[in-house]
């Protein structure tokens, strides 16, 4: 696991966690009760002694767990307890179980800023998911459009989606066709074929003919073929439906345990052809890809695509000791014959 920038972060979650602390370790403390003005050196010592001796186990849970001793510890004043909090808060704000998580990315998130070392646009992304997989799409709608103005172009439209998918889970369809069709037809790029979907399924259930022959077309401009997600079990079989709850029960690209083994299509190298797929699937509990399609500059790379995926594993989403499927995973490969 990986903590970035962890004791810059873990100074800042201290400064502000007298502000409200969420429920997220099992002791909680009156953070009013001391002034802190630095960081505790034993209890930085101490967990230094832990992600040590812990780096081979579950860091995350392991880690979790001696917190939850120290902040009982009477041995430990409330500057110790406060900084042992900090790395709770941490820890918890990676967590894949949102009661979890949300509290932790609602704290940190106000504590950074954006292009400084990409904290907060990694907190955003998060707890926008978060968000999503919960339903909470006041809160959805609330977070993106307060983050819009500042929120650096890269990312812009992952915000406005997530606005258009509140706005779906709050019934407002037409305001949700509105949003789409604003950064869509901008032509400011990151634009995904999953939009298109929305966009046409929205324009559909609207009766809007205008609005679908024009998507259609524009996204004729974008894909040779536009894919729809296939269904998985236990999902609607309404295509609508199947497109939002992917989108909102998609999560984080899993980690590859083994990396897709990705072979030059013969044709595309004799014409020097270069491109890019990105290949959208699912995986089952064990971690293997399945209902795999790939989206392609050219046709040429799709086949070589979904088989590079086939032959890849991924670690199985798992926590509270039970394995899920992943849903929704979007993973880029790029063609480029070297010079």
């Amino acid at each position: 696991m990986k903590l970035h920038c962890f004791w810059r972060v873990l100074f800042v979650a201290l400064i502000t966690c007298s502000f409200g602390a969420p429920q997220i370790v099992a002791q909680q403390f009156d953070a009013a009760d001391c002034t802190l003005e630095s960081l505790s050196l034993r209890a930085k010592r101490r967990i230094a002694d832990w992600l040590r001796v812990k780096r081979d186990q579950d860091l995350r849970r392991s880690t979790r767990e001696a917190i939850q001793k120290a902040l009982t510890d009477p041995s430990y004043n409330c500057r110790d307890h406060q900084t042992f909090y900090a790395l709770g808060v941490v820890l918890d704000a990676e967590s894949l179980d949102p009661s979890v998580a949300i509290p932790a990315l609602e704290l940190l998130l106000p504590t950074t800023r954006y292009n400084e070392n990409g904290e907060r646009e990694r907190h955003l992304v998060r707890l926008m998911i978060h968000y999503q997989y919960t339903a909470s799409f006041n809160k959805l709608q609330e977070l993106g459009q307060r983050e819009l103005t500042d929120v650096p172009a890269d990312l812009a439209n992952y915000v406005r989606r997530a606005i258009a998918i509140s706005f779906i889970g709050l019934g407002k369809e037409a305001e949700a066709l509105s949003t789409l069709d604003e950064y869509i037809s901008s032509g400011q790029g990151g634009v995904t074929r999953t939009d298109f979907h929305l966009a046409i399924l929205l324009s559909e259930r609207l009766n809007d003919d205008e609005k679908l022959h024009y998507f259609r077309e524009l996204s004729n401009d974008h894909y040779q073929d536009l894919r729809w997600p296939s269904r998985l079990a236990g999902m609607s079989s309404d295509q609508f439906e199947i497109v939002f709850e992917r989108l909102t029960n998609g999560t984080y690209l899993p980690r590859e345990t083994e990396l897709p083994r990705v072979t030059y299509p013969v044709a595309a190298e004799r014409r020097s052809l270069n491109g890019k797929c990105d290949v959208f699937f699912d995986t089952d509990i064990e971690g293997r890809p399945i209902n795999i399609e790939a989206d392609c500059t050219d046709h040429i790379f799709v086949r070589s695509a979904e088989r590079a995926l086939a032959a890849a594993r991924f670690e199985p989403l798992d926590f509270d000791g039970k394995r899920y499927p992943w849903i929704g995973i979007e993973y880029p490969i790029v063609y480029q014959i070297s010079k």
